[in-house]
């Protein structure tokens, strides 16, 4: 699976809606863009670690914000782990996110002070508690 390009993002009653404007966009870029976004906010409202690809490497993290930002869709993550990347706070493009999995694994949550490292939103779709 490869990384979405042109992503124009809309919101919706307070649901991302994708339009795609380059090659790659076919009749299931649709689907998968909501498959990713129904990923991400189970992951959020459940407390369940993630693991995707981006750029070349696999992490795991806590997805703690979803929304829009300055225009475009991204996740506010804490990265767990990842080679060679250390642990930390995460702003991502979803756009850019692959092979997205929600694991079984669970965290607690808010993580307290750290918590307020979270970013203005345009939109937020999802905050973990």
């Amino acid at each position: 699976m490869h990384g979405f390009c042109g992503v124009v993002v809309r919101v919706v009653e307070k649901r991302c809606v994708a339009v795609f404007t380059c090659g790659m966009a076919t009749a299931d870029s649709g689907r998968l863009v909501l498959l990713v976004d129904r990923q991400i906010r189970t992951a959020i409202a459940r407390r369940h670690l993630i693991r995707f690809k981006y750029g070349p490497s696999v992490r795991v993290a806590e997805p703690h914000d979803y929304g829009i930002q300055r225009g475009l869709l991204r996740l506010l993550v804490y990265q767990r782990r990842a080679m060679p990347i250390s642990r930390g706070w995460r702003m991502l493009e979803v756009a850019k996110i692959t092979e997205l999995q929600v694991l079984e694994e669970t965290f607690a949550g808010s993580r307290g002070a750290a918590h307020s490292h979270h970013f203005q939103w345009d939109t937020l779709f999802a905050r973990v508690e």
